[in-house]
């Protein structure tokens, strides 16, 4: 049986809104019916197992994956049914931060920043320099201006990853697994980065992690989600969620049991 913490609704229209939304691959179903929303400000963790779709979820919420069935709403807009401008502008409003940096190899830190304002701005050559050197201080990289991906360390790319997701000034951003590959410093040092640029820039922040130090450090929210119930099992604030015992595989995760 599907059961799910219970959290306090909000009058205001929630940024993001996810409604029955159903992802399947041939006979295969991720998740269906899945249902939550998202305040602005707020941080959610999408927390679970390996294979319950942390990362088919966050595509879907992105527009790199379509939904099978369902709707994805973005401060209020159907997203999932817009298309041209209407889709365009709605893409506007988020950044994301993929699991590897997805910076381009061939092109330095500020070409990479760079390429979003080139692409959706009016901006000039002069305005983009400055916007670079804003975004790349913004992550503690001013100075790495010229560096090309390969001549930095891994939290570093996540940085400058970090940097151009939010070239545009979006109202989200989504994290892909951020502490992935890096040790437990340069994790807890990415860690107090979100939370500073949320507290900064209100910013909504979305991360898909299954690393417990990030979660009970930088969740606000919780959204759980299960491989065998194909969908959420909890979601709330995350104490709630952690003490949570409406089902035994939510401790087995915070507690680090292994299944039977």
């Amino acid at each position: 049986m599907r059961m799910s913490v219970v959290t306090a609704t909000s009058t205001s229209t929630p940024i993001i809104e996810a409604r029955n939304l159903t992802v399947r691959f041939g006979e295969r179903t991720i998740f269906e019916n899945l249902n939550f929303s998202v305040e602005r400000g707020d941080i959610l963790v999408i927390l679970g197992g390996s294979g319950c779709g942390k990362s088919t979820l966050l595509r879907t919420l992105t527009g790199l994956n379509e939904p099978t069935e369902g709707q994805v709403f973005i401060g209020g807009e159907d997203f999932t049914a817009a298309d041209g401008e209407a889709r365009v502008a709605l893409l506007r409003k988020f950044g994301i931060l993929f699991q590897s940096g997805g910076l381009f190899a061939s092109m330095t830190l500020a070409e990479n920043v760079a390429l979003p304002l080139q692409t959706y701005s009016q901006l000039s050559a002069d305005e983009i320099d400055t916007m670079i050197t804003l975004k790349l201080g913004s992550v503690g990289l001013d100075g790495f201006q010229e560096f090309l991906p390969s001549e930095i360390s891994g939290g570093m790319k996540k940085r400058a990853g970090l940097a151009r997701a939010m070239a545009l000034d979006p109202e989200i951003l989504f994290f892909d697994e951020p502490s992935a590959g890096l040790d437990p410093i340069t994790s807890a040092s990415l860690d107090n980065l979100i939370l500073n640029l949320n507290a900064a820039l209100g910013t909504t922040m979305i991360v898909v992690t299954h690393e417990l130090d990030s979660i009970n450090t930088i969740a606000r929210k919780a959204l759980m989600l299960d491989r065998e119930a194909k969908g959420k099992i909890a979601f709330g604030p995350i104490d709630e969620v952690r003490n949570s015992t409406a089902h035994p595989r939510i401790q087995h995760f915070f507690q680090r049991i292994a299944e039977e």
